[in-house]
């Protein structure tokens, strides 16, 4: 059997690849974990959320809390998830287009093909069921520091793609949309600036090497330059420093109390550090002779230089600049690397065979697999849209139904999933917290009075507690845990109960 197909076939059946990718990867419910803090400004104006304290701190995120805005108005909050889909496309595009470059492989080739069906299942989850090491959130395919540019749900560090699409631009020897490309991922998270200005010396280097002409790498650099300041000057304008005491007394809780596992190297390094950095170093070796090589080393230099000098220093700053995000960058390349230098050395030695039966091959092992990939991803995704938003409960249901504009409620701290659930006023949770110094220390100051009043061991003083603080942060209702109630307090009267929560309102003195 002999099957041909003409080359524009094949390109649009490789246009299906990127969805398919895109709907196969797991998608959690709007919105779990993260998502309650990277897009509550962005909802301030549903409910009754522009009356919440950590609303009207200052936005870390203001692009992506725009980008939250405009979906919501325009086409509703289930937009999020094709928004994200979208970012997943080119995550897959760039990904593998910068492993077809620096490899030679054409799009209409077996192993580009290959190369794409084998990410799809790794990105997927399918192959987690073999080893850690395959799944969708392991060494392969994520940074350092439980941090990576693509997970389960979509957030501002989602925008990294745009690295990864900038890298493979670059290599078509397209520069000015390149370095376009680069600054929109700290334009929507600031801790990329760091990989962007790292990336953009890489191009500088190697235009400077083509060339051999100083004004085209400058003009680049300062074109990146250029692009990033609004976000640089808004950083500054809102997050410099109130006073280097306060700066320094925020920074250490932040670094040793509340995120840890992302900003102490202590925390994080481990097996699998390791195993990530020893995979880069691999990439390089294979890369030493191509344009990518620069790209990959100045920012791996640079994250390891800046992280012994944290390590040397431990200062706080140079902590929370998490020099080492640019592992999120570098691994998913570096993965995508020596996987398809294995295809290229197995495919040497198949040549003969490969170039008679290619169509053929890709028609039976390729494109059947991403037909029933992709099948299984809208499967997926039309589950999704089904599902409701994650945290609402008969409580949250029940608040949202009761909560007026002056309304506060007093949560566990740990309860971080209410304020989007409910969409009203809360005092303060754990999950989320601002970013300048002055609003983070207050933030850490409500946290230690909320989890004074809940801690079980104090509840003959709860209501005491409650008293001095329902007036000075006007909090005018309770959320409490039904496993132990609070007993003889005439301040509260119970309006909710379930097997979870208790809901109290405080009756005016």
């Amino acid at each position: 059997m002999n099957i041909k197909l003409s080359n524009t076939i094949k390109l649009i059946i490789l246009w299906f690849f990127p969805i398919f990718f895109a709907l196969s990867y797991f998608q959690d419910p709007l919105y779990f974990n993260n998502q309650n803090t990277y897009f509550a400004h962005g909802l301030a104006d549903t409910g009754l959320l522009k009356y919440d304290w950590f609303i009207n701190t200052t936005d870390p995120f203001p692009v992506f809390s725009g980008l939250v805005k405009l979906v919501a108005m325009t086409v509703g909050e289930s937009g999020f998830h094709f928004v994200y889909l979208i970012i997943l496309g080119i995550f897959a595009y760039s990904v593998v287009g910068i492993a077809a470059i620096t490899y030679g492989f054409k799009k209409t080739d077996l192993q580009y093909w290959l190369l794409f069906l084998i990410a799809t299942i790794l990105y997927s989850g399918f192959a987690a069921k073999i080893h850690y090491l395959f799944s969708a959130d392991g060494p392969l395919t994520t940074g350092v520091a439980m941090q990576s540019v693509l997970s389960s749900n979509f957030q501002p560090s989602s925008f990294g793609v745009f690295i990864l699409l900038s890298i493979y631009l670059f290599l078509r020897d397209k520069p000015i949309l390149a370095v376009i490309c680069l600054v929109i991922a700290p334009s929507f998270h600031s801790s990329y600036l760091l990989s962007a200005a790292a990336i953009t010396v890489a191009y500088a280097l190697i235009t400077y090497n083509k060339t051999k002409d100083y004004k085209k790498p400058l003009y680049l650099a300062g074109l990146s330059l250029l692009l990033v300041l609004p976000i640089v000057g808004y950083n500054l304008i809102n997050f410099s420093p109130t006073s280097m005491e306060l700066s320094h007394q925020a920074q250490s809780i932040l670094v040793d109390s509340r995120i840890p596992h992302h900003a102490k190297i202590s925390q994080w390094f481990d097996k699998w550090s390791i195993f990530r950095i020893a995979i880069i170093v691999m990439a390089l070796f294979l890369v030493r002779k191509s344009q990518l090589f620069l790209i990959i080393l100045v920012p791996f230099v640079t994250a390891v230089g800046l992280s012994l000098a944290q390590v040397a220093t431990n200062n706080y700053g140079l902590a929370l600049l998490f020099p080492w995000r640019i592992s999120v960058i570098l691994v998913p390349i570096a993965s995508i690397i020596m996987l398809s230098g294995a295809l290229s050395f197995i495919f040497k030695r198949l040549d003969g065979m490969t170039t008679k039966n290619g169509d053929i091959i890709k028609m039976a092992f390729i494109v059947v697999p991403m037909l029933l990939i992709g099948v299984f991803g809208i499967r997926q995704f039309m589950a999704l849209m089904n599902l409701p938003r994650f945290g609402v409960s008969p409580v949250s249901t029940f608040i949202s139904g009761i909560a007026q504009s002056q309304d506060t409620f007093l949560t566990p701290i740990e309860l971080g999933t209410l304020r989007l659930a409910a969409r009203v006023p809360v005092f303060v949770d754990y999950k989320s917290h601002p970013y300048k110094d002055t609003e983070f220390l207050e933030w850490f100051d409500r946290i230690n009075i909320s989890k004074n009043i809940y801690e079980p061991n104090h509840l003959d003083n709860a209501c005491n507690a409650l008293t001095d603080i329902a007036k000075k942060y006007s909090i005018t209702d309770v959320v409490w845990p039904a496993s132990h109630p609070i007993q003889n307090c005439t301040l509260l009267h119970e309006i909710y109960q379930d097997p979870d929560y208790l809901v109290y309102t405080l009756t005016k003195s």
